[in-house]
């Protein structure tokens, strides 16, 4: 009896005194909400941020949080853990495309330049009741010149009579308004066109006495 009691005493201070990892049914209750209260005193600045970061391009860091996860296996402890990162570089690659599409990279423009058109647009009664010439530039970008059909583009001659129904029915204020106008107009019969850009030009515009200009213009570039 003596011995085998002191065999045991002997084993367990030896298990004690080795230094081992513990497993996960020998650690400490205290262990898990010192990690919860540390978490939880950073997760909510950092979801505050993503918040805030996110709708600038919420696509684009799905994507590349899914890509991470699956790459690197990590699944959705790699967004829990970094949030904020992955947000910006979101938004980064978010705004590189909108400058790349800007630029026109990537894309097929239609073109037309100086489209003439008369009507009674102005700020003045005098304005409003007499005919005015006006010049039109048009920049339609779409996904356009895989297929050689007619079908597959936006008919440049149904663009010109779209504007040129706008001109006819309408009486605008402002050259701005006119311009929204004619950008909503072809965004709406089109839906090949992606992006347009409208350069309305008021060829001659009331000034003072003495005022000398060569046109006044208002742009505006809408897209879906």
């Amino acid at each position: 009896m003596g011995i085998s009691k002191a065999l045991h005493i002997e084993y367990s201070e030896t298990i004690d005194n080795e230094e081992m990892p513990r497993s996960t049914w020998e650690r400490k209750p205290t262990d898990k909400p010192e990690r919860a209260e540390s978490a939880s005193s950073v997760t909510p600045f950092r979801c505050l941020i993503a918040r805030m970061l996110l709708p600038m391009s919420s696509t684009l860091t799905f994507t590349i949080a899914q890509s991470f996860s699956l790459v690197k296996g990590r699944g959705q402890r790699l967004w829990e853990s970094h949030p904020v990162a992955l947000a910006v570089w979101g938004c980064l690659l978010g705004h590189c495309s909108i400058y790349l599409k800007w630029m026109g990279w990537g894309g097929v423009k239609i073109l037309v330049h100086h489209l003439e058109l008369f009507g009674c647009h102005g700020f003045t009664d005098a304005e409003q009741q007499r005919l005015q010439p006006f010049a039109l530039d048009l920049e339609l970008e779409g996904d356009f010149g895989h297929e050689d059909r007619l079908e597959a583009t936006a008919d440049y001659s149904q663009v010109i009579a779209k504007v040129e129904e706008i001109n006819a029915n309408n009486s605008f204020r402002l050259i701005e308004t006119f311009a929204s106008a004619v950008a909503a107009g072809i965004l709406e019969a089109f839906p090949q066109v992606e992006r347009v850009r409208v350069r309305l030009k008021k060829l001659h515009p009331p000034l003072p006495p003495g005022t000398a200009v060569g046109w006044v213009a208002a742009e505006v570039v809408r897209e879906r």
